[in-house]
């Protein structure tokens, strides 16, 4: 048996009407008064040719089966400009003949026919207006769901010079439970949301006669979500939103064969994964099916305790914090952080340093801080001392211990370069009101004063060891309060920590140090 469901766009809105009734009433095509048009036409379907709209209600062709349809003209293709110019500059309309003006013309107006077609063509929610209805067919004999776009045939010509035939197009999804297969006539159609939550309805109806059971599942925020939805459940009835993850990246390595009609289809996923099937984690897989992907994750970082697992997918800064540092199945670096953590620290202490980081709480730390020292953790571990160890057990990430493992990433990275200077560089070393300029000694004293200030200077190497410029920095108390670039006798860089102003202080001592050595600002 087939159910025929229609739906039909209300003249002149973006709404679609059901009615099943409307089903073989006639079509007629009326296109609105515009420029290009003086008055409402109507496509006389007993004559074959366009004709006044105001003619139909005394035209005999007038029935109570009639439904209005808004006929937008198609875009037509614009031939090019083909005509012969007296020279290369004859750019001007003086320039044409009587005759390449005529082509002139009438190419100028079938350009702007176009694109006033063109313009008109969508309607307020970007659907053709040529898609003037569609069609749900339920078939509860082949298991089957179909949508079709009944839509006008393509205009070539100015409608109110057209003739045009009774035959239709008719683009359609067919959604087969029996088989899991989805067939499509032509390519893919716009489909409003309001059709595809309809049809997504059916589609459930049919799955559950197929499986004997009531199989739910949640539209989708838009029409291509929901469409997902159907795809998903023609392919597995009765555990439709198992398939985006059974088919995850992530998941593909458990090589997990779908089988439609078993029923313990989710506790046999489970069980491939190594997943604990408790309430907790089948609620959240209800809200959230990617909550099975999450547990799999928090599982291979190490993590063993039930109650932790129920704490991650529960908090949403968590659950993300492991979705998307093992979205990859080579990224290790959060598995490999988690696991030494767990063993000096456990499983609990482990997760609160997680979730320090991605609360924004007192002394959390930024994102890239994160991301950032969890890579360098990973690949200079067997150069981290002990006590630096501990302290990340401890406190996590901070910026404190991301610049402390950016000094050991570049130490491991770049050989340490010794740096030489004239007597005359050597003579810019000074004391001046409890401030220290010094010329670092080399590379690697470059590469701490870069961290501690929180700026490039370390990349600044190769400038210093072929002579390109001079950098002296001046402490304070075991402190480095200013950083500086000389080029000859002029300062191109005075910068105090993160690239900031210097303050009050650091300048007098700045205008005292230039007044000595014969520096320029």
């Amino acid at each position: 048996m087939t159910q025929i469901d229609f739906f039909y766009r209300e003249f002149g809105t973006d709404r679609f009407i059901h009615e099943n009734a409307a089903i073989g009433k006639e079509i007629v095509r009326v296109v609105p008064k515009s420029k290009y048009v003086a008055a409402d036409m109507f496509f006389s379907s007993r004559e074959k040719r366009w004709k006044n709209l105001s003619e139909f209600q005394g035209s005999g062709e007038k029935n109570d089966s009639a439904i209005f349809f808004e006929y937008a003209e198609r875009p037509a293709c614009i031939p090019a400009l083909d005509m012969r110019q007296r020279d290369k500059d004859a750019k001007y309309i003086e320039d044409y003949t009587a005759a390449e003006m005529e082509l002139y013309l009438e190419y100028r107006a079938e350009e702007a026919r176009s694109r006033f077609a063109e313009s008109n063509a969508l309607d307020g929610n970007k659907i053709p207006k040529n898609i003037f209805a569609y069609e749900i067919s339920t078939d509860t004999d082949s298991l089957a769901v179909g949508i079709k776009a009944r839509e006008f045939v393509p205009v070539e010509k100015p409608v109110e010079r057209q003739t045009c035939d009774e035959t239709e197009e008719t683009p359609e999804i067919r959604y087969d439970i029996r088989n899991g297969k989805i067939f499509e006539t032509i390519e893919k159609f716009d489909i409003p949301e309001e059709i595809a939550s309809f049809a997504l309805g059916k589609l459930l109806e049919v799955a559950s006669l197929f499986t004997g059971k009531n199989i739910t599942a949640q539209k989708g925020s838009s029409s291509e979500e929901t469409l997902l939805m159907m795809d998903y459940i023609t392919n597995i009835p009765l555990e439709p939103n198992l398939f985006p993850v059974v088919n995850d990246e992530y998941a593909a390595r458990l090589k997990f064969k779908i089988d439609r009609t078993n029923s313990r289809i989710f506790g046999d996923f489970c069980r491939k994964a190594g997943i604990k099937n408790h309430r907790m984690l089948r609620k959240s897989y209800i809200e959230r099916p990617a909550a099975l992907l999450t547990y799999m994750r928090v599982k291979s970082c190490g993590f063993r305790d039930v109650n932790i697992f129920n704490r991650v997918l529960s908090e949403r800064n968590l659950y993300t914090q492991f979705d998307e540092n093992c979205r990859r199945t080579d990224d290790q670096n959060l598995v490999f952080f988690c696991k030494k953590c767990i063993k000096a620290r456990g499983e609990t202490c482990t997760l609160n340093l997680l979730s320090k980081t991605t609360t924004g709480i007192s002394g959390a730390h930024t994102d890239f801080a994160f991301a950032d020292g969890i890579a360098m953790f990973r690949a200079y571990f067997k150069k981290i001392p002990q006590f630096l160890r501990a302290e990340i057990y401890r406190e996590g990430f901070t910026p404190t211990i991301h610049d402390a493992l950016s000094e050991i990433s570049y130490k491991c990275e770049n050989e340490n370069k010794k740096f030489t200077y004239t007597k005359e560089q050597r003579s810019l070393e000074d004391d001046i009101d409890g401030f220290s300029f010094r010329l670092p000694t080399d590379s690697y004293k470059l590469c701490d004063i870069g961290m501690k200030m929180h700026n490039c200077v370390a990349s600044y190497t190769d400038r210093v060891l072929y002579g390109k410029c001079t950098i002296v920095y001046a402490e304070k108390k075991g402190e480095y309060r200013i950083c500086i670039e000389i080029c000859g006798t002029e300062a191109k860089q005075e910068l105090a920590p993160r690239n900031g102003e210097p303050g009050d202080e650091e300048k007098n001592a700045l205008k005292k140090w230039h007044e000595r050595h014969g520096i320029k600002e």
